[in-house]
């Protein structure tokens, strides 16, 4: 398709363009429609030797656009500035991986530039949940009045189909928990660690509480001091320990403010064994379960609900842990 309503130039695209690309740079034309995951895209013009040099108008104007069922074009804009189901973006977002898979990458010269040569790798990411493929070409616009489509009207019919795909249901044995770090005493008090991962692939330094903390007394009576303390680490490289502010835990009670287990890739639970946590009645409403909704490196959500046993003796009511995936 060519738009050239008032143009001054000789509508046929061969006489300024002598080459056009459109390609796949990640290794598969999968993507999951979570909005986060990316594809990459390599789009690559050259334009005739005796033609004057690209602009950086024309460098700028060249964009992917998605193919309607219609016909029509549709210019995907960048991410959070308006409502689209598709997205593009010239900036890698590295909390997450591209999709690995077999196809054969192509090259990729995102450097390459020069009088008539420009080319630029665009990130695509989408919400379309599902088995839904759209098929991708590119446009420049070569004055106010002419644009150009890597379609049959301009000789080059180029195009990249991507396909969406539903994410994966997640059970209990796609996950590792695991009992990291421990000291203290287990009848008075101690720190125990415990780390959760996804096997087989990281999580993103991104997470969202529900409910960061929780708190159980050994004892639900008035003078117990006897407590344990939880809090979570998100993943990532800051450690930091939250937890849920509105419990109280007296004046003295110090509780641990930085995991030590490492949390690349890894949510970590923080239990802190306290002496001297005073009850209060209203205390009890924080014995729930915490919840946080961490993202993987394919940008796929997972809620984590963590609570205490019900089970076994008083000790082991508040330092054995019941996990929940979704």
């Amino acid at each position: 398709m060519i738009d050239s309503r008032n143009s001054s130039y000789d509508p046929d695209p061969g006489l300024w363009l002598k080459n056009w690309v459109i390609e796949l740079v990640s290794a598969s034309n999968k993507l999951y429609g979570n909005g986060r995951q990316q594809t990459a895209i390599r789009v690559r013009v050259e334009i005739q030797p005796k033609q004057p040099p690209l602009t950086q108008e024309q460098k700028d104007s060249m964009r992917l656009v998605l193919e309607n069922f219609d016909g029509s074009y549709e210019i995907l804009p960048p991410p959070g500035l308006q409502e689209s189901q598709w997205t593009q973006t010239p900036i890698r977002d590295e909390n997450f991986d591209l999709m690995p898979g077999s196809t054969v990458s192509a090259r990729r010269d995102d450097q390459e530039d020069s009088d008539h040569i420009f080319a630029i790798v665009m990130f695509v990411s989408t919400t379309v949940v599902g088995a839904q493929t759209a098929t991708l070409r590119a446009m420049i616009r070569r004055d106010a009045d002419t644009v150009y489509y890597s379609d049959g009207s301009s000789n080059f019919n180029r195009s990249v189909e991507v396909t969406t795909i539903a994410p994966p249901i997640f059970e209990e044995n796609d996950y590792a928990w695991t009992l990291s770090h421990t000291a203290g005493n287990i009848d008075n008090k101690f720190l125990h660690e415990y780390r959760l991962q996804l096997k087989g692939l990281g999580l993103a330094p991104l997470a969202v509480d529900m409910n960061p903390g929780m708190i159980r007394w050994h004892y639900n009576r008035q003078g117990e001091t006897y407590a344990t303390y939880v809090g979570m680490a998100h993943p990532g490289n800051d450690r930091t320990v939250r937890y849920k502010t509105e419990i109280n835990t007296g004046s003295s009670f110090r509780p641990s403010q930085t995991a030590i287990t490492n949390n690349q890739n890894a949510l970590i639970l923080v239990l802190n064994g306290a002496d001297d946590i005073p009850f209060y009645s209203g205390g009890l409403v924080h014995d729930t379960p915490c919840k946080v909704r961490i993202i993987d490196r394919h940008g796929n959500e997972h809620e984590i609900m963590f609570a205490f046993s019900e089970e076994g003796s008083p000790i082991e009511k508040r330092t054995d842990l019941k996990i929940s995936y979704s």
